[in-house]
């Protein structure tokens, strides 16, 4: 038992011990979206060196994909040096993790972004179900008048509202518990949806 507990203890502050160094060595790995792509930016900081660079990706935090690498050597034991990937197809409407694997240094810590496309009829609801307030966010072309018209399940008109910007708050005030339908009317188009109240 006392073996176990003491290999349960240095494997643990050799993990602490490695993501320490890695914070050290890439202290600014960031993620920041442009035209529905993602682009990682990061510096190796000087003195630390790596045979490759692996760039992972991740929908949920856990569980992580390769989607490129830069092959060769990374770093310089005289200067910092400055990397950046450009991720061309990250996941829509979702959150994008990230995180790099600097050859033998290991992982670095997890980063992560918001990834947008409202585009066409999409749109977004958060949190759905209701149980306070959620934002429900759309494409609103030239910022026109939009309005919302929400609807029971029954058909029946249950709440109106107008905006120029291109979200509407919806709080659960405004309705009894049970499953809404939705239309968005802009210049340009109808966006329909549903959302449920808790």
């Amino acid at each position: 038992m006392k073996l176990r507990i003491l290999f349960f203890l240095l494997f643990c502050c050799n993990v602490m011990v490695v993501f320490s160094q890695n914070e050290e060595a890439v202290p600014d790995l960031t993620a920041s979206e442009f035209n529905k792509k993602v682009l990682l930016t990061w510096t190796l900081t000087q003195g630390n060196t790596c045979n490759g660079i692996d760039v992972f990706q991740s929908i949920d935090g856990i569980n992580f994909t390769k989607i490129g690498d830069i092959e060769g050597i990374c770093g310089s034991p005289e200067a910092s040096i400055s990397y950046n990937f450009t991720h061309a197809f990250p996941e829509k409407n979702a959150v994008n993790y990230y995180r790099l694997r600097l050859g033998a240094l290991g992982y670095t810590y997890t980063t992560s972004v918001e990834v947008w496309d409202l585009s066409g009829d999409n749109y977004i609801l958060r949190p759905n179900p209701i149980s306070d307030t959620s934002e429900l966010l759309f494409s609103n072309d030239g910022s026109k008048e939009a309005v919302i018209r929400i609807f029971n399940a029954h058909g029946n008109l249950r709440h109106t509202e107008t905006t120029i910007t291109e979200k509407f708050n919806l709080s659960k005030t405004l309705f009894a518990s049970g499953i809404y339908y939705f239309e968005i009317e802009t210049l340009k188009r109808k966006i329909l949806g549903k959302f449920i109240v808790d």
